[in-house]
């Protein structure tokens, strides 16, 4: 989706995907992003577990596991997004990297906004239209909310 014609603020959707790898090796590899700003972002989305109608002892263990996987999830998510930068800036891109934890879709968009990033790039998995009624779509949330054009990437085109 163009909404511009400029793309010097770039931001990088990773999350460990295939199709996240296959956007990355686009901007990586296509002379149109050489010597661009990009910033990696890498969004954490722990669910929270259901916890009413427990003990008070069971409680109290799922929080402590919870914020377990939390920090596990923001320290392998930030591994993600420097992993990322370092490649890209090994490429020739000018690449940040930042790590969030929340909505996915949300903090994307509310990244680029903060960056007044001029494109979003992130890969998409191509579920069918039953899958991604019932488990949503980050990539279809961020096309219909962010303030920028979009590049959407499916990791069978780059392979």
């Amino acid at each position: 989706i163009a909404r511009s014609s400029r793309w010097e603020q770039i931001v990088l959707a990773e999350d460990g995907s295939e199709s996240a790898f296959a956007a990355r090796k686009l901007l990586a590899t296509s002379p149109l992003f050489t010597g661009k700003r990009v910033r990696v972002v890498s969004v954490s989305h722990v669910r929270r577990p259901l916890l009413s109608g427990v003990t008070a002892n069971v409680y109290e263990q799922a929080r402590e596991t919870q914020a377990e996987i939390e920090t596990d999830a923001r320290v392998s998510y930030d591994r993600l997004a420097v992993e990322a930068a370092q490649e890209l800036s090994v490429a020739g891109l000018h690449a940040s990297a930042e790590a969030r934890s929340g909505d996915p879709a949300e903090e994307i968009v509310a990244l680029a906004r903060h960056a007044e990033a001029d494109l979003i790039v992130m890969g998409t998995r191509g579920r069918g239209a039953v899958t991604r009624a019932l488990l949503g779509s980050v990539a279809r949330r961020v096309l219909l909310s962010a303030p920028c054009s979009v590049l959407v990437v499916r990791e069978s085109h780059l392979r």
